[in-house]
């Protein structure tokens, strides 16, 4: 692929509570519900309806799955709604989670498409946080994906720590997204 092809993501932030550095100035986040806020762009060679259909596939799923080094999964496709249930091992979670989270844990998430647009809801089953993400798309060859989400931890002292972490690694998980939604459209 070339250079100009490439897939990028850029205007990458992580905003928590109500300000934090961002590139050596302070910036708002606009909220103040307690949750880290993920912001990014990506931009994808696809026309927009490619990329939307793409984030609900299974070659994506399956993608995303092996890059997490997830084994244990099922992905399924119902018209507008992707339904994605794993079992994510110990070995696999950061290492701050490992100490609340000995045996792994059991993730859904739920996407589902209206328009271009579609949105993630992750259920962690029952451990305390949630995860939110909204991919909007939009323009043609290359389609721009306008990432919005929160990530919210309910653990007394160490939740902020752990969103900060966590929303660390859905971006890094988002960088690498660009990438695969190519793969899955070609």
């Amino acid at each position: 692929m070339s250079k100009s092809r490439k897939a990028r993501v850029k205007n990458s932030r992580i905003r928590h509570r109500k300000i934090l550095a961002i590139g050596g100035r302070e910036s708002s986040s606009g909220r103040n519900n307690g949750a880290m806020e993920i912001q990014t762009t990506m931009t994808v060679e696809g026309t927009a309806e490619q990329v939307a259909q793409a984030l609900l596939s299974n070659e994506l799923a399956d993608a995303r799955m092996e890059a997490l080094g997830v084994t244990d999964y099922t992905h399924t496709v119902n018209g507008d709604q992707a339904v994605t249930d794993a079992r994510v091992g110990a070995d696999r979670l950061p290492d701050v989670a490992r100490r609340f989270v000995k045996g792994g844990i059991h993730v859904t998430v739920t996407a589902t498409r209206s328009g271009n647009t579609v949105t993630y809801e992750v259920d962690p089953h029952g451990l305390p946080g949630t995860v939110t993400l909204k991919e909007t798309v939009s323009g043609d060859s290359p389609a721009t994906v306008a990432v919005e989400g929160e990530v919210h931890i309910k653990i007394p002292l160490v939740g902020a720590k752990l969103e900060k972490q966590a929303a660390g690694y859905v971006d890094r998980v988002l960088r690498r997204d660009a990438r695969m939604i190519e793969q899955a459209i070609a």
